[in-house]
């Protein structure tokens, strides 16, 4: 990008303009994501999602309940098609 204008204005510009995306597979994290313990408010049957990523889980009042907090991506992490979703 290329201008004559007062950098401080392009930057107030860029940044109102700023939107965020989802992630993709082959992405580079630039933060790090945690999810908590919590109910998920998921029914049972999504329960094979969980189990493929190595998240421990139990069925709670008919929804999954994640049981302890799990650090998903790491700063600097290389994203793979299942931390995209």
């Amino acid at each position: 990008m290329f201008t004559k204008e007062d950098l401080t204005e392009i930057r107030d510009i860029l940044l109102a303009n700023k939107v965020p995306v989802a992630s993709h597979a082959g992405a580079i994290s630039w933060c790090e994501v945690t999810m908590p313990a919590q109910n998920t408010g998921l029914g049972p049957k999504k329960t094979s999602f969980f189990q493929a990523l190595s998240i421990t889980t139990q069925i709670s009042r008919g929804t999954i309940e994640i049981l302890s907090d799990l650090q998903l991506i790491k700063t600097g992490d290389k994203l793979g098609a299942s931390e995209a979703t």
